[in-house]
C-alpha cells in the first residue's frame, strides 16, 4: 500500500501524543513493507530522517490554493492510494483532503484522538450559563464532525466505547464507517522491569495544567503524604499550573520539569491522574510498561480498557479527592496489593503492543483498499 499520513503538527518522536503515536505507526507500516508518505501543516519539532516530509507552505489559509496544488502533487507523486490523517477537529483540513482523495481516487480515513465530548468537560461558568455554553459546544461540534464523517471512508476512535458517544453528538444514522483501534504502546514490547530499582515514588507525568487536575494531586498529597513519610512525589512535566505546585509547598515533593519520562517510570511505584479528560492516556500505557500501577479518574471512556475494569489500576470516580486519597494511601500501604497490580498491569499491557496495533491498521486498510 502507498500510504499518505497528515497531522497538523510536524511527525516526531519528542513532543506531543499524538505526533509521536503517528510517527511510529507511520514507520511499523513501512518496515511491513507499505511506502509512507508524511505530510504537516506546521513544523514546530524536527522529524526523524527516514521520513518522507512535506510541510505545506501555508498554516494560515489550511484549504487555499497552495496547500491544494503542493498536496494534490506530493500526494501523486508518492501515488497515495489511502490517506491517514490523524487531525479530525479542522472542517478545512477535511474539505481539503476530501477533495484531493476524490479526484486522485484515493480513500479517505480520519483520526479521533481524544473522547468526543472533550470540549464538554472544558472549564465553563457555573449554574445556568455553563449549561448554556455547554449546550452551545455541542451543537458547534455537531456539525464538523458530521461533515468529516460524511467525507471520509472509516473514522478511527481510540475505543469501540466511544462509538456510541460519538454517534449521538455527530447525529449518524449510520455508524458502519466507524472503527476502534487504540493507540500502541510507546516502548518496545520487551521493556525489562527490573523491581530492584523501584523506590516509594508517586508519579505524575504530563502537562501542568487545569485540566489535567494538578490541584486535586496537591490536596490529595497534602492529605496522605504525613502518612507515609518513606514515600514521595515527582512531577514530571510544565505548563500553567507549576506555579500552584511550586507555592503550595508539598513535602518530599520534586517538580522535574520536561523530561524523558522513562527513567521516573523505571523507579516508580504509583502513577497518578486527576485528568478531566484524555483520550487515551499515553502516559498511563507507558507506566505500566514498566510495571508502575496507574490510579487515575475514570474521566474517560477508555480508562476501563486500558485498566482492565480496575484489574491492572485503580479508577477513581472524576473528582472524588476523597476517594482518590483512600486508595492511594491503601496501595502505599499495602505491599501485595500493590505488587499483584504491577505484575499485572505489565502483562496486561502488551495487548497494545505496537505489532499487533499495526496489525489492526494493516487489516482496516487493506479492507478499504478492497
Amino acid at each position: 500500500m502507498n500510504i499518505g499520513f497528515v497531522t497538523w503538527w510536524s511527525f516526531n518522536l519528542v513532543m506531543g501524543g499524538l505526533e509521536r503515536v503517528a510517527t511510529e505507526l507511520g514507520k511499523a507500516l513501512i518496515e511491513r513493507g507499505h511506502h509512507g508518505c508524511f505530510v504537516s501543516f506546521e513544523k514546530y519539532y524536527d522529524s526523524p530522517d527516514w521520513m518522507d516530509l512535506l510541510v505545506l507552505p501555508s498554516s494560515h489559509k489550511p484549504g487555499g490554493a497552495a496547500n491544494y496544488q503542493a498536496l494534490r502533487d506530493f500526494f501523486v507523486q508518492n501515488r497515495v492510494e489511502v490517506i491517514v490523517c490523524h487531525n479530525a477537529y479542522r472542517g478545512s483540513v477535511g474539505q481539503l483532503l476530501h477533495r484531493i482523495a476524490q479526484e486522485i481516487g484515493a480513500k479517505l480515513v480520519f483520526v479521533l484522538h481524544t473522547t468526543p465530548d472533550y470540549f464538554l468537560k472544558k472549564s465553563a461558568p457555573p449554574g445556568l450559563i455553563g449549561t448554556a455554553v455547554r449546550a452551545i459546544r455541542y451543537r458547534k461540534r455537531r456539525r464538523p464532525w458530521r461533515r468529516l464523517y460524511d467525507e471520509c471512508d472509516a473514522f478511527v476512535l481510540l475505543s469501540d466505547r466511544y462509538r456510541d458517544l460519538f454517534v449521538e453528538i455527530a447525529g449518524l444514522t449510520d455508524d458502519s464507517k466507524l472503527h476502534a483501534i487504540a493507540n500502541a504502546n510507546r516502548y518496545p514490547s520487551h521493556t525489562a522491569v527490573d523491581p530492584s530499582v523501584k523506590e516509594r515514588v508517586v508519579l505524575y507525568v504530563g502537562r501542568l495544567s487545569e485540566e489535567k487536575g494538578i490541584t486535586d494531586l496537591v490536596r490529595v498529597w497534602q492529605q496522605v503524604s504525613s502518612a507515609h513519610p518513606d514515600w514521595r512525589i515527582a512531577f514530571v512535566g510544565d505548563g500553567p499550573c507549576r506555579r500552584v505546585l511550586e507555592q503550595a509547598d508539598l513535602p518530599r515533593c520534586a517538580i522535574e520539569g520536561i523530561q524523558d519520562p522513562e527513567r521516573y517510570y523505571t523507579t516508580a511505584r504509583i502513577l497518578v491522574m486527576a485528568s478531566k479528560y484524555e483520550g487515551w492516556g499515553m502516559t498511563v500505557t507507558e507506566a505500566m510498561q514498566h510495571a508502575v500501577v496507574p490510579v487515575i479518574y475514570d474521566s474517560y471512556g477508555a480508562a476501563e480498557e486500558i485498566l482492565d475494569k480496575g484489574r491492572a489500576g485503580s479508577l477513581i470516580t472524576p473528582g472524588d479527592r476523597e476517594a482518590l486519597a483512600r486508595e492511594l494511601d491503601r496501595l502505599m500501604s499495602d505491599e501485595e496489593s500493590l505488587r499483584s497490580m504491577s505484575r499485572h498491569a505489565a502483562e496486561y499491557v502488551h495487548r497494545f503492543d505496537l505489532d499487533r496495533i499495526a496489525t489492526e491498521w494493516e487489516q482496516l486498510l487493506s479492507e478499504l483498499l478492497r
